[in-house]
């Protein structure tokens, strides 16, 4: 996750809203048995990304990495539902890169 300009400020405050909000739910679990996790995507595989691709010249389109496949994040969120210990953890979904966790402040 980069820390540089954003296209989209609001929806980069938004976002960065979400991740410190989940991680300050982790007490839930203990308090209520509730546990609460997130699972951060990038660009994803929708009908508009793909459709946005195919309008881009295809050397846009080379220089640019493929969307996020819907089932990848799926895939995310079983892995948050099934580990039981997970709680108020964000999980991280960047183009090119391996899925991860966010370290816990």
């Amino acid at each position: 996750m980069g820390f540089g300009p954003h296209p989209s400020p609001e929806y980069a405050a938004a976002k960065a809203g979400l991740i410190r909000f989940t991680s300050s739910l982790a007490a839930l679990r203990e308090a209520m048995g509730v546990r609460v996790n997130c699972v951060v995507p990038d660009w994803l595989a929708t009908e508009r990304a793909v459709a946005e691709l195919a309008g881009m010249r295809p050397e846009e389109r080379a220089a640019t990495l493929a969307p996020i496949p819907l089932e990848e994040v799926a895939d995310a969120v079983v892995a948050c539902i099934r580990d039981e210990g997970m709680a108020g953890r964000v999980m991280v979904l960047w183009r090119g890169a391996p899925r991860r966790l966010l370290d816990q402040a």
